[in-house]
């Protein structure tokens, strides 16, 4: 991700995760990538797996709201709070 290479970058977690399917973090940086080539469902579905296994990662929370209100789902971004 560092380098911009946001293909690149979303191949290598799915590798990760392939090897760590609990490896929460890999989720999260994936769904990062994703939002950022504005791949919102395929974020938002990583962002609820690294919740499912971290439910205190904010990260994930706050990329979840990102999506949902990018996707012009404001009740429900703004939902992600409570």
């Amino acid at each position: 991700m560092e380098r911009q290479d946001l293909a690149d970058a979303i191949e290598h977690f799915t590798l990760a995760l392939e090897i760590d399917p609990r490896f929460a973090e890999a989720y999260n940086q994936r769904a990062i990538a994703q939002y950022l080539q504005e791949q919102f469902s395929q974020s938002i579905a990583d962002c609820r797996r690294t919740i499912e296994l971290m439910p205190c990662h904010f990260g994930a929370w706050a990329g979840l709201g990102h999506c949902h209100a990018h996707e012009g789902r404001l009740e429900k971004a703004a939902g992600m709070l409570s």
